[in-house]
């Protein structure tokens, strides 16, 4: 998630804020929508790598891709215009490799507390 600002009591304005920008960003698309698009549409390792690297998405994210033959595997890292791509040492976090200054992995909710 972008952030604005440093404060953690701040971060559900940061949320907010990157919401109403996806919103507004008209013409770009949606990181979700891409990768259906690319499923359906590419026949080969090297057409969904060019896509999902190339496209104008709304909003960032970080995408594995894998194809048939043992070299065709990396991770895509995402802004919305630009792109990191990894084939070696391959993996996916919720943070860009290396970290990015403004950048904090998505939050989420708390798994429960197990009840032994």
């Amino acid at each position: 998630m972008w952030r604005r600002t440093a404060h953690r009591w701040l971060r559900p304005c940061d949320f907010m804020l990157n919401a109403v920008k996806v919103w507004a960003s008209g013409g770009t698309m949606p990181p979700d929508q891409l990768l259906r698009q690319v499923f359906e549409t590419c026949a080969d390792y090297a057409t969904a790598r060019r896509m999902l690297e190339q496209t104008p998405l709304s909003r960032a994210v970080i995408y594995t891709l894998v194809g048939c033959a043992p070299h065709e595997c990396c991770v895509i890292e995402r802004t919305e215009s630009a792109f990191v791509t990894r084939e070696d040492d391959t993996c996916a976090a919720n943070d860009w490799v290396p970290c990015r200054p403004g950048w904090e992995g998505r939050i989420g909710t708390r798994l429960p507390k197990r009840r032994d």
